[in-house]
């Protein structure tokens, strides 16, 4: 066994193209819900479960404890019986099912002692990530062939999960008069989801209906260059959180600019014609 897990590690490099299996941490085996339980002292279990895809052997995958869960102490982890692992979660493990199995598959629990409460509004994220490596997205599987093949990653979050997702504080204001017509677009937003790194789109036009003018931005702002002066304009952001999680819409805002200044230009030539 300690050959076969060797092995394992050593053809990683040789792996397959992506397919449709995903390992995700959930507060229940039956890997249901991301979001643990931590508004409470006391132990948290992150159970670490294949969710779906084809039949599989084996997956290999880090999951470090995050660096913002700071109220939480790392205490061991088991995997279920009667699977065998090499490595631990933190620093980087394989664990191997002993038949060929279909998801959902609870391969790994990890227990932690929860010492202090999340504070309100915030949002930490906890990734699985690749063996060697550290951007989540993909992890390896041994198929029932043996070759090694590559899935996606779910993630687990502790937050205020009851405070709504929303996009707030828009700058221009709503309801602003005199806008700069050369003015930059930003707001905030806040959604404590699994895949916590929101992307937005923006809509802006005179109508009450924008169509719309930016997607897939991963700054909350945007440029929408020159705007025409004395023009009452609508906007509004939709806010993402990448499948399956929800996305929100703002309010619809409304602004006018003001009228254009000319730029003033001045040569040498033009002043010096002044005193002819």
């Amino acid at each position: 066994m300690s050959r076969l897990l060797h092995l394992f590690i050593i053809i990683i490099l040789f792996a397959a193209p992506a397919a449709a299996q995903m390992v995700g941490l959930f507060s229940s085996p039956e890997g249901l819900d991301p979001q643990l339980p931590c508004q409470a002292i006391g132990l948290v279990n992150v159970y670490v479960v294949v969710l779906w895809g084809p039949p599989t052997l084996a997956v290999q995958f880090r999951a470090p404890q995050p660096d913002c869960w700071v109220g939480a102490t790392y205490l061991c982890e088991a995997p279920t019986a009667p699977f065998v692992s090499y490595g631990d979660s933190q620093n980087g493990i394989c664990i191997f099912f002993g038949e060929c199995l279909s998801g959902p598959i609870h391969v790994l629990t990890i227990s932690y002692f929860n010492q202090v409460p999340p504070p309100p509004n915030s949002c930490c994220v906890y990734d699985i990530l690749p063996y060697s490596g550290d951007i989540p997205g993909e992890v390896e599987f041994l198929d029932c062939s043996g070759s090694i093949i590559r899935g996606r990653t779910g993630c687990a979050y502790i937050g205020d999960g009851n405070k709504p997702a929303s996009v707030f504080n828009p700058s221009p204001l709503d309801s602003a008069e005199n806008v700069a017509i050369n003015t930059q677009f930003s707001w905030d937003a806040w959604g404590c989801y699994c895949a916590g790194r929101a992307r937005y789109s923006v809509r802006l036009g005179t109508s009450s209906r924008p169509p719309l003018v930016a997607w897939d931005l991963e700054t909350k702002s945007y440029d929408p260059g020159p705007l025409q002066p004395n023009t009452t304009y609508f906007w509004r952001v939709h806010a993402y959180w990448g499948d399956p999680t929800p996305s929100v819409v703002s309010p619809l805002w409304r602004f006018t600019t003001g009228t254009q200044v000319p730029t003033a230009r001045t040569t040498w030539g033009a002043i010096k014609s002044l005193y002819r």
